[in-house]
């Protein structure tokens, strides 16, 4: 942030010059180009303690170029000057002359904050200067009196000689208390008899002496003048607070002024550290520009899975047969293989196989297994075993939320003695309601106090446009929450019912399981050498009928595709018809 100190009323003392940064410069370059036309260039200035801001304007023809770098030049009424300073040898350094009538106020501002910002690529930058008071001022004038009057009697006793060295060659009238020679010399003649020559050197100030030291205030006797304040540590005997309890309590509250809703705005928001709290809330989720997200309109919805499984089962077959081991392969050579169902298991199959696998585990009748749910009878033995299992289990692997286990793990994390016995806090506990048994349940001097919802309005009421402090929750929304929520994309929502995300497209899992549980009536448009006609001959009905293989679609009566077939003497195979 860029900082100036500034003398009020000084017109010497308006210049400032700032860098500024490209926004799409990945390394922070400086913004070069920019002009008092730039489209879109807005500054914008206000002393802490003013209720308004001071706008600047390209559009409204409030921004003016600046003659000569350097020299400063008063803008024009209600306008500000600005220009580029040098852009081959210091890209990104402007100039700018502020109007007189931004720092001469009556009010008693400490700092004039200021931002730059709207031009195309141009990131905000925000500006501070320090305002010196005229009581600044004045000291400043004070000490160079002081610095002239110390040369003046630097001057004179320059004029002082030292026949002897660390003394000084005087007359004096007491000496010793005797009665001294008469004094003769340079210094008497200077001085006179009485040190009326002393308002001769020009020191006016020996007439500011003209008190006693011992007429005025000790240290002591201020601090002794400094009374207690009471306040709450001073409790209430009953009913009500006191007057000087009151006066405290509304010294003390915040009012809801221009100043104290400009003072939750520039709140740091390295301080917003309470877990639930609006503040951390804010900083928390808006941590970037909110335009640099996907907006709505640049959004194309994914194919849903039913498009995408009726795709990928009508395609053609034939452009992908030449990729070894690929599922179009297999599907092809499937067209032309026998009867599956005519194949004993496990055969010849090998192990991993599916006919391997089946004709081994499909050893006994499914009704000759227990149903779930079914109880089951265990032995002692068994008892003992599954006991010793639970009890035994490592802690660390109890991680499923929900579980008794991870319940456990969680909320028994130190050892009961170590917890406070019952009983041992009664005594302070009686102590404390005997002390707020004397407030009273509504406080009769306190209707002053602004209530929950005035603070919440003023705050939700504050002009944004004056939120620019760096750091800040108001800088935040000010700044980052540049476009309408409902033009970003919708997403999903987390366990507290909050957008997270863009709906995200299916897993791979997710579409190959559709694939594999779509039902073949529902897809139609498909090519005749698709995948989906290649599956008919697996699972619907077929039949071989005068040397022409005929396979139906789902409806067992409507032809999807046929075939010659060459037949082998003896073959018994002459149809299927799959329930």
């Amino acid at each position: 942030m860029a900082k100036l100190a500034l003398v009020r009323a000084s017109a010497n003392n308006l210049l400032l010059r700032v860098f500024l940064q490209d926004s799409s410069s990945a390394l922070g370059a400086g913004k070069t180009g920019l002009t008092s036309a730039s489209s879109g260039l807005k500054i914008t200035a206000i002393r802490e303690l003013a209720a308004t801001t001071t706008n600047y304007t390209v559009a409204g023809s409030t921004i003016e170029s600046i003659t000569t770098l350097g020299t400063y030049a008063a803008p024009t009424a209600t306008k500000i000057r600005f220009k580029e300073v040098d852009s081959a040898n210091f890209p990104g350094l402007y100039e700018i002359h502020l109007a007189q009538a931004l720092v001469d106020a009556s009010d008693a501002s400490r700092f004039l904050h200021g931002i730059i910002f709207g031009a195309t690529d141009l990131a905000p930058c925000p500006f501070e200067l320090q305002l010196q008071s005229a009581s600044a001022e004045s000291l400043t004038t004070d000490v160079a009196a002081v610095k002239g009057d110390t040369a003046a009697v630097k001057t004179q006793t320059d004029k002082l000689t030292f026949t002897v060295a660390n003394q000084i060659d005087a007359n004096v009238i007491d000496w010793k208390s005797a009665t001294a020679p008469a004094m003769t010399g340079d210094a008497f003649a200077r001085l006179g008899a009485a040190g009326a020559g002393l308002t001769a050197l020009g020191d006016t100030r020996i007439a500011n002496l003209d008190a006693t030291i011992s007429s005025r205030t000790k240290p002591a006797d201020t601090q002794a003048a400094v009374t207690t304040v009471t306040n709450l540590t001073n409790a209430p005997t009953a009913g009500d607070f006191t007057a000087t309890m009151k006066t405290s309590l509304n010294a003390s509250t915040p009012g809801v002024s221009a100043a104290g809703v400009q003072a939750i705005w520039d709140a740091l928001t390295s301080a917003l550290t309470t877990s639930g709290s609006i503040g951390k809330w804010i900083l928390d989720k808006l941590d970037v520009v909110l335009s640099t997200r996907l907006a709505t309109s640049g959004y194309t919805t994914p194919p849903t899975v039913g498009a995408i499984a009726d795709q990928v089962w009508e395609e053609p077959l034939g452009d992908h047969t030449g990729v070894a081991g690929s599922t179009a392969l297999a599907l092809n050579a499937a067209g032309s293989a026998g009867d599956p169902w005519g194949t004993a298991l496990p055969g010849a199959y090998g192990a991993g196989t599916a006919g391997k696998i089946l004709g081994t585990n499909l050893n006994a009748t499914i009704s000759s297994r227990a149903i779930a749910g079914d109880a089951m009878a265990l032995t002692s033995g068994e008892r003992t075993t599954l006991a010793a299992s639970i009890w035994n289990a490592l802690t660390s692997g109890l991680t499923t939320v929900g579980s008794i286990g991870k319940l456990l793990v969680d909320n028994i994390n130190a050892t009961i003695s170590s917890r406070l016995a019952s009983g041992t806090a009664a005594a302070d506990l009686t102590a404390i309601k005997a002390k707020t048994d004397n407030l009273p349940a509504a406080p009769a001097a306190v209707g002053d106090i602004p209530t929950a919802a005035a603070i919440a309005t003023h705050v939700w009421d504050a002009n944004v446009a004056s939120m620019v402090t760096g750091g800040t929750i108001g800088f935040l929304i000010n700044f980052y929450l540049d476009a309408s929520v409902s033009s970003r994309m919708a997403g999903a929502l987390d366990g507290q019912g909050e957008q997270i995300s863009y709906t995200a497209p299916p897993s791979a899992v997710a579409i190959a399981d559709a694939i594999l549980k779509r039902d073949f009536s529902a897809v139609s448009g498909e090519a005749a050498r698709s995948m989906l006609n290649a599956l008919r001959f697996s699972r619907n009905k077929w039949a071989i009928v005068g040397g022409v293989l005929t396979v139906y679609k789902e409806n067992d009566s409507t032809v999807a595709w046929t075939a010659p077939v060459t037949t082998t003497a003896g073959d018994p195979v002459s149809g299927v018809d799959p329930a």
